[in-house]
């Protein structure tokens, strides 16, 4: 089977559908399809060749520059069509596109065409009527729709897309990068962390919806209970000043607390860095307030690491409570001090979490596992597409 990838968010780019991009390309290439990936529009504005080949991945990934004068860029998705035939693109079986820019997806007819619905903001959109037309628009393209958490697969349905059309399958890890295995040493070097120090990670974007502000509001009943080798790690940004950032709220909060080297904001992390700092953790906070199967989640259970998150959108879904780690109420900073000082408490129970999470990680969620579950919907696709 042959699939053309189409992505305008990818790495270097921070972020969970960068990170899933990349992870099922790989997952796919280990299962004989072979994929080719076409990073349009922003995520290529680095790159002034309209035909450079990222030698970095071990599948091919097209870097498409934008034009170079911005009057041209309404321009950009008949350029990029042209180009992909050109290229010999369309050979391909079929479609598989991720994020909402669907400009150069609406030209791509010829193909059956699968949709990644990723992120909160279709939750958002769908929830509000003055904007339940946008996430109709998102989903015009799509022949079938695949999902990371069933709370957007209830989302897709609600906007009329048909049920037997849309598929659940959750996110994935590379489980060889993220692994009990990885030292850890040098990044609790780099943050002035302890060898005993036990630390609490909370790897999350500053959006509204992470929740990281309740997560913070947990912490002066966290040290009024603990020793003093208890430290909170920050890591995550969102620099955008739009509608979902809570970047100030939370920083403020952080200031207000007034705790010293208790806690650390290590801002933006590049994806590469991201297994030595999750491995410098003892346990990995998700205060979510809506969440889709969390790859930072993912990430923590396959390097062993106990979770608290919230029990909301696909967070159940990865967690078991009590046997990966522990589900908590949103917007419950009390819940997540009680679920944090247990933890902190028993070391033993940490562990044993630790290592249930890192056994269900590699069982259910490596990114080889999450392709095959991708391949039964594209099997699916292509039947309708011949039906038809």
């Amino acid at each position: 089977m042959k699939v053309l990838m189409v992505s305008t968010d990818f790495l270097p780019n921070i972020g969970g559908i960068a990170a899933h991009v990349d992870g099922l390309c790989q997952g796919l290439q280990h299962n004989q399809t072979e994929v080719q990936l076409v990073v349009p529009g922003f995520a290529a504005s680095w790159c002034r060749s309209a035909h450079a080949v990222d030698p970095a991945f071990p599948y091919p990934v097209w870097r498409l520059a934008l034009p170079r004068f911005l009057r041209l860029s309404r321009l950009y998705p008949f350029w990029a069509v042209a180009w992909l035939r050109r290229q010999g693109l369309f050979g391909a079986d079929l479609l598989h596109w991720h994020t909402f820019d669907q400009r150069t997806v609406r030209w791509l007819r010829s193909l059956p065409r699968v949709f990644t619905n990723h992120t909160s903001h279709f939750l958002q959109f769908e929830a509000d009527p003055a904007r339940r037309h946008l996430a109709r628009r998102i989903l015009a393209p799509a022949d079938t729709v695949v999902c990371p958490s069933d709370e957007l697969a209830e989302a897709t349905i609600r906007c009329g897309f048909p049920a037997g059309r849309t598929h659940v399958v959750y996110n994935g890890v590379d489980t060889r990068r993220f692994s009990p295995d990885r030292d850890g040493t040098e990044a609790r070097r780099r943050y002035g962390i302890g060898g005993e120090d036990v630390v609490f990670l909370c790897p999350r974007r500053l959006e509204k919806k992470n929740g990281v502000t309740y997560w913070v509001e947990a912490i002066p009943e966290i040290v009024r209970q603990a020793p003093r080798n208890c430290r909170f790690l920050f890591v995550g940004d969102y620099v955008d000043e739009d509608r979902y950032s809570a970047r100030a709220e939370v920083l403020a909060a952080i200031r207000a607390l007034d705790m010293g080297d208790r806690i650390i904001f290590a801002g933006a992390v590049a994806p590469a860095d991201m297994p030595a700092v999750v491995a410098a953790s003892d346990v990995v906070v998700l205060p979510s307030l809506q969440e889709a199967t969390s790859i930072a989640g993912l990430e923590a259970m396959a390097s062993g690491k106990p979770l608290v998150g919230t029990n909301v959108g696909g967070i159940p879904t990865i967690l078991a409570d009590g046997e990966t780690g522990f589900l908590v109420p949103p917007r419950d900073p009390a819940a997540l001090a009680a679920a944090a000082l247990r933890l902190l408490a028993d070391a033993p129970l940490r562990h044993r979490l630790g290592a249930s999470a890192r056994t269900r990680a590699v069982a259910e969620f490596s990114w080889d596992r999450v392709a095959e579950r991708t391949l039964v919907v594209y099997r699916q696709v292509l039947e309708q597409a011949c039906a038809n």
